[in-house]
């Protein structure tokens, strides 16, 4: 255990309730194993809950709690439990009965948030056996995580003694606005805020003094029409950007943290900066708010594909016109086609004598400038490598001769092409290996090769750059690209502007013009006319950024590349690659592969600060051989955006550490935070409790039936807050069971659009109505956005499918058809919340039972109880089609219906009755109007034309 791991394992033994931030890649499994370990030497009988995990989280927690204990066996294997995983997950795939019996048998384990707050508030899991909680990634308590919160309420309520714990490595997220960490602070309850920066002194020491890293950073210098490209896709989203501020100048936004945000985070602040604008907001404007998502998702593809495929992405948006058409009218996208073609194939204009000036096309395939650095780095691997420190690898070639054969991988999970599926190409790492039978007896030399989370789809042509080089890569693209173009073309531009565009809505708005086919039909020609005239020359490949000819397509099937066998004659040792991304949002798993794989160098293309880190903490804690220090190469171009906002995050995390030390200093934390709901409470419980028999009465708590679907909501967890108890159940009618006469079905705006389109809302009011004397409708509004302001709003820059008049024409109907429905204007969740509670006073409380056993399938009750009931109340809800015919005979209105109802059972009775005791009934006028409509004879005559 490094020595900032026990300052940070003494604060959470120390502090019953605590919020712990440090910086991301410091080994956050380590310390929950090392805390659940420590905890469990004192108790066993109670649990631990996580909270806050995934699966794959939990996987790797478990995975490196297993590598952990190999080394201290005092846990897992030796405490007589018996157990094989340090935390259970527990999800909806695990039966009731089966969670109980973990419930009760006790232990740690994982549990997602709402089926964690439906059992609490049930009763099935007693919080007094709970020993505490373990919150992870904490900041989602400062973005209104409801459930995470509920749980913690409801924990501090019925364990005050119990134990809570806030673990965050994102202080990015926990600076933001004026109150900072205080809202987590809150809802653990706790006024600790303890800070772990990577400057802290204790991490600082505890990184250093057992080795540092031997870091080389290698500034790749991009060519110059990979330089002029970026430049000016930066140039036009700054210019998009700068005509969306113009409109909402009160913004506050930032292009230089937007644009070094991911691309879902860019759009995302995108869409919230023109969401309250959006009505406003002209065509035009529209179209460019999303074509600089475009242009920013084209820019990340910039360093992820080649050069036929980027130009071919460049040439499928100025051939279909799916942007906005000023953008084609300006200088900066122009440049940036001219120099992304110029990547692939130039025009050369030749003067000539008699047909004046002509074009001819000469094939300029650029080569990744950082793919002829990385094989530069790899054919040097062990220049640094002593005599000495080759002879102590080689100590573990008897080891390693026991487990491998001259047939066979080195690694268990060698894998070659082709095997993997998709998902598992993205979490598990490919390893290169060529075993030479002559050369068994040299040391392994493993080289880890790091590809940003991003980059994924880069592993396989990583691995075909090891193989055969950056030149016969490149040409491996263009030939693949342009066997693709010729055999299915409608497919590739598909993918192509699914990619670009990301929205496949707007797949079908793409005008299939002769011009597209042209223009798509020149460029295939072009490239066949360039594959045509450098097939009929010679020559090898140079080992410049340009490929001057084309080489035979057929390559040799030598499987031992110069590559291997250059470094194991000039270095003595045998090459094992390992190409992996750092799957940076899955805390450990980076951790977990560097322990497993044990490698002697690492390679990072474009790293991110948490990657370093994590190397770092490897060095420090996991690395075995020690002998030699641990070299790591940084690859990146020099200049480029993915560099600038390496630096950009630096700066950002070292701003965060200085708000939140200020934070630490003046935050002031409400921890007994009285409401005016809470003194009012408190007031009509002194004035009402009264001394009877040497006792004092108890407040009568208050009960609401809730659907377990709605804690998806922060509805819940408002009632929860003003004293009202929720009881979580699976409703079949309503969403909230106030009394046994009132029932709520709540709808968001959105919900309520959709609701009315597809006619759900009916049939919710016919069985609210069948079942409920006061059926009511709460209609929920997104605090701070009126009403209005949802016509022409925006969802993913498409307006939403939202006619205004339509939608009051509709919702009008649903009166008209079921005028004892109630309907209740909400602005927020929490005046919906003080709405129930008003509701809910003088009136009964609902039956969980009864409310559970209503079946959708029957429109009408038949417990003779609840008939009468609803008689009792409102007959004219006992049968509603005959009470709307009623409605429409003569001589009967909103004055005399009730009268009819109670006097006659059916239409049959009222048919059957003399006008006599109609006009004793109902007054002269009426009585004879309704007499005449039931007994008058009517005749139709057919008029054929």
């Amino acid at each position: 255990m490094l020595y900032y791991q026990k300052c940070i394992l003494n604060d959470l033994i120390k502090n019953r309730l605590c919020l712990v931030i440090f910086s991301r890649g410091l080994g956050l499994n380590d310390i929950i194993y090392y805390f659940l370990k420590e905890i469990n030497h004192e108790k066993r009988c109670k649990s631990v809950i996580l909270l806050n995990m995934t699966n794959i989280e939990v996987e790797c927690l478990n995975e490196r709690a297993r590598i952990l204990d190999k080394m201290d066996r005092s846990y897992l294997q030796g405490n007589g439990l018996g157990k094989t995983n340090l935390v259970d997950p527990i999800t909806a795939d695990i039966s009731l009965s089966k969670r109980l019996n973990i419930y009760e048998s006790g232990g740690t384990f994982m549990i997602t948030s709402r089926i964690l707050t439906t059992d609490a508030l049930s009763g099935k899991l007693d919080f007094t056996k709970v020993e505490g909680i373990i919150v992870m990634n904490a900041e989602s308590l400062n973005n209104k995580n409801w459930n995470d919160a509920f749980i913690l309420q409801v924990y501090k309520q019925k364990n005050p003694n119990g134990f809570i714990k806030g673990l965050s490595q994102r202080p990015e997220l926990l600076k933001i606005g004026y109150f900072g960490p205080g809202i987590a602070m809150k809802h653990i309850g706790t006024t600790i805020l303890c800070l772990y920066p990577r400057s802290h002194e204790a991490v600082e020491k505890s990184l250093v003094e057992h080795g540092s890293v031997d870091v080389t950073e290698r500034a790749v210098k991009p060519t110059d029409n990979f330089t002029t490209v970026q430049r000016y896709i930066i140039l036009l989203i700054e210019k998009g950007f700068n005509e969306l501020k113009k409109i909402n100048s009160d913004a506050d936004i930032s292009l230089t943290d937007t644009l070094f945000s991911s691309v879902r985070n860019f759009q995302n602040c995108i869409e919230e900066a023109t969401q309250t604008k959006w009505n406003q907001m002209s065509l035009h404007l529209r179209n460019i708010s999303r074509d600089i998502v475009t242009f920013r998702r084209l820019l990340s593809l910039l360093h992820r594909l080649d050069a036929v495929t980027f130009f071919y992405y460049t040439e499928v948006l100025r051939c279909t016109q799916s942007l906005d058409f000023s953008w084609y009218l300006t200088v900066e996208f122009e440049a940036m086609y001219k120099a992304s073609r110029d990547r692939v194939f130039q025009i050369i204009s030749r003067k000539g004598i008699s047909k004046g000036t002509t074009n001819s096309v000469q094939l300029s395939l650029e080569v990744n400038p950082l793919y002829i650095e990385l094989v530069d780095v790899l054919e040097n691997i062990g220049v640094d490598l002593t005599e000495k420190s080759i002879n102590e690898m080689s100590l573990n070639i008897e080891k390693q001769a026991n487990s491998v054969s001259c047939e066979e991988n080195i690694e268990k999970d060698l894998v070659t092409d082709g095997q993997l599926e998709e998902d598992d190409q993205f979490y598990n790492p490919r390893i290169i290996s060529r075993i030479d039978c002559e050369h068994t007896n040299l040391p392994l030399y493993k080289v880890m090769i790091v590809v940003p989370d991003d980059q994924y789809d880069i592993i396989s042509d990583i691995s075909y750059l090891v193989n055969y080089g950056p030149q016969q890569l490149a040409l491996n693209h263009f030939r693949d690209f342009c066997n693709r173009l010729n055999n299915d073309c409608n497919s590739l531009l598909t993918d192509t502007l699914s990619k670009v565009r990301n929205n496949t809505n707007s797949l079908s708005n793409i005008p299939c013009s002769t011009s597209l086919n042209r223009n798509i039909n020149q460029l295939r020609a072009a490239i066949s006319l360039i594959l045509e005239r450098q097939s009929q020359r010679e020559g090898q490949l140079s080992n410049t950024a340009t490929i001057t000819s084309i080489p035979c397509v057929e390559y040799s099937g030598d499987s031992d590349t110069d590559l291997f066998r250059q470094i194991r004659e000039r270095f003595k040792i045998e090459p094992i690659i390992i190409i992996t991304t750092p799957c940076s949002f899955i805390s450990g798993k980076f951790s977990n592969q560097l322990q497993s794989k044990q490698p002697h160098h690492i390679i990072l293309l474009d790293p991110e600060v948490a990657t370093l880190r994590e190397i770092e903490f490897f060095n420090a804690s996991g690395r075995l051989n020690k002998s030699s220090s641990l070299k790591v190469t940084i690859l990146t171009y020099q200049g480029s955006f993915n560099h600038e906002r390496f630096i950009n995050t630096m700066k950002v995390e070292q701003g965060s550490w200085e708000i939140l030390i200020r934070h630490k200093r003046t935050l002031v934390v409400p921890l007994n935070e009285i409401s005016e709901d809470d003194v009012i409470n408190h007031l009509n419980y002194s004035l009402g409790s009264s001394r009877h028999a040497g006792r004092l009465q108890v407040m009568h708590v208050q009960k609401v039936v809730v659907d377990i679907r709605e804690f998806r909501s922060s509805l819940p967890y408002q009632l929860y807050c003003k004293g009202i108890e929720v009881i979580p159940v699976t409703l079949a009618v309503g969403d909230y069971v106030i009394s046994r006469d009132i029932c709520i079905e709540r709808k968001s705006i959105q919900d309520l659009i959709n609701s009315l389109n597809s006619g759900r809302l009916y049939t919710q009011m016919q069985w609210l109505t069948t079942h409920y004397s006061i059926p009511t409708i709460l209609i929920e509004f997104i605090h701070g956005l009126g009403y209005i302001k949802w016509k022409n709003r925006q969802s993913g820059f498409s307006p939403l499918p939202f006619n205004l008049a339509d939608i009051y024409n509709k919702l009008i109907l649903l009166i008209r058809h079921f005028p004892n429905v109630k309907i209740i204007w909400s602005c927020s969740a929490s005046f919906s919340a003080s709405s129930i509670a008003f509701l809910k006073h003088g009136r009964e409380e609902p039956d969980e039972n009864s409310a559970v056993s209503l079946d959708t399938n029957l429109l009408y009750e038949e417990d003779k109880q609840v008939k009468k009931r609803k008689r009792a109340s409102d007959a004219s809800k006992s049968s509603y089609y005959a009470t709307s015919l009623l409605r429409q005979l003569p001589g009967v209105n909103t004055r005399n219906i009730h009268l009819v109802i109670s006097n006659f059972k059916s239409l049959r009775d009222l048919s059957n009755a003399t006008q006599k005791k109609l006009i004793d009934l109902l007054g002269n006028s009426n009585g004879i109007s309704l007499f005449r409509a039931l007994h008058a004879s009517h005749s139709e005559s057919l008029h054929v034309i």
